[in-house]
């Protein structure tokens, strides 16, 4: 039997309407509390740091420089400006999007 079974059915142990009305009123307040602490604790395991300083001065396995390419780059099609051009205005994208500036490789 759950928790909220137990809330919404009292039982034998309310027998008055008063006493049901005053537990179903507890319900909502302890489920609102159990959630709080819930997401206080998932909040908190969410935190953290490493204490150990061998942790944090490890080096990466490879370095590269930033923006540079790993292999050389194969070229899959080249649109000049005039072929962009024609295919945004037969979209109807070409007010949206201007002229074509340059050939894109």
């Amino acid at each position: 039997m759950t928790a909220l079974h137990r809330l919404l059915n009292p039982g034998p142990t309310a027998t008055t309407p008063t006493e049901r009305t005053a537990r179903l009123a507890r319900g909502p307040r302890a489920l609102a509390f159990t959630l709080g602490v819930a997401l206080a604790g998932a909040l908190g395991a969410c935190g953290g740091s490493s204490d150990t300083p061998a942790a944090s001065a490890q080096a990466p396995a490879a370095v590269v420089a930033r923006g540079a390419l790993l292999s050389t780059p194969n070229t899959v099609a080249t649109l000049s400006a005039t072929q962009i051009d024609a295919m945004t205005t037969a979209s109807g994208l070409r007010t949206l999007a201007g002229a074509a500036r340059c050939d894109v490789k």
